[in-house]
């Protein structure tokens, strides 16, 4: 085929159109993703249900399986969630009955060496400390900014709650109707390159769902070890600091150092009514076992579960 300067024109015609279009419906491009994600990891889960036997041999809708499928996997999250809720809520009560004085009596030493920092280094314009950490509070519980952090964490909850309707729909439909992935994405490829494309695909996707079971498997692993930890060296509620570095810890690099830092700092709410020297060592404990679990996850876990997941060399 000649290439011509009207067929370059055309085609960058095309792809800025594709582009501005990608890009001005990028939120439901992104639910139709993480829909599509989400129903190859279940597509195996929901076939099964489908294939089930229910009453003389016959096997249930394919709703019917689709909508099952979608409510185990709402179950789990929801499990999931039900050990964080209480948590928080019983830190939020602990921190409600404090008693002040005596924590302000604990963060003496702590605020001594603060303040001559803050003494050295001039941070507040010859602002005495005390009138500096006032007003600095001041400003951050002012009714504008209490009011302001309020309406975007409850935007943000309502948008969290929007896009998880919006993915769940879409993968309903996806694992109602078997196959339909594969069809839309077919309508795209020529003719001529079908059967390229459906071997791709098959194999794209059975590589995934070894990819995200083998995430699964991390996760248990990495969660058990870590809580069991936490139980062992007697750190607050060990099942959650479990779970929150099982989570952390599926993103790379920057996963961990956050599940550190509030492990962290969950670690020593949780234990306020206690002297700031004692925090030291809950802190402490609470970063070696995160370090050792994650040593532990990259030298060994990761390369033994995803070899045989993926059949991938280590």
């Amino acid at each position: 085929m000649k290439i011509t300067l009207t067929r370059i024109v055309l085609f960058l015609l095309v792809l800025a159109t594709v582009v501005f279009l990608c890009w001005f419906f990028r939120v439901i491009l992104m639910y139709i993703i993480c829909a599509a994600v989400l129903s190859l990891v279940a597509d195996p889960l929901c076939r099964r249900i489908d294939n089930l036997p229910i009453y003389k041999g016959k096997s249930l809708p394919s709703w019917a399986a689709a909508l099952l499928t979608m409510l185990i996997i709402v179950g789990v999250i929801s499990g999931i969630l039900s050990i964080f809720i209480p948590v928080l809520v019983q830190e939020a009560n602990t921190i409600a009955n404090l008693d002040r004085n005596q924590v302000m009596q604990s963060l003496q030493g702590p605020l001594d060496q603060l303040e001559g920092y803050y003494t050295r280094f001039n941070i507040g314009d010859d602002k005495p400390f005390k009138e500096f950490v006032v007003d600095s509070l001041k400003n951050m519980f002012s009714g504008g900014e209490v009011t302001t952090m309020a309406s975007g964490v409850f935007n943000s909850v309502s948008s969290i709650v929007a896009a998880l309707f919006s993915i769940f729909f879409i993968a309903f439909f996806l694992l109602k109707e078997e196959g339909l992935l594969k069809k839309v994405l077919l309508m795209m490829i020529p003719k001529t390159d079908e059967k390229k494309a459906v071997k791709i695909f098959t194999e794209s996707k059975q590589l995934l769902v070894k990819y995200l079971v083998g995430l699964l498997i991390q996760f248990l692993a990495v969660t058990t070890l870590a809580s069991l930890g936490m139980w062992v060296f007697g750190i607050s509620n060990p099942l959650l600091m479990g779970v929150l570095f099982g989570l952390l810890n599926l993103i790379p690099y920057v996963g961990p150092l956050i599940a550190n830092g509030i492990g962290i700092v969950i670690a020593i709410t949780t234990n306020l009514n206690l002297g700031a020297s004692e925090w030291w060592p809950i802190a402490l404990k609470v970063l070696v076992i995160y370090s050792v679990v994650q040593f532990i996850d990259n030298w060994f876990l990761s390369n033994y579960i995803f070899s045989k997941s993926m059949e991938a060399h280590p």
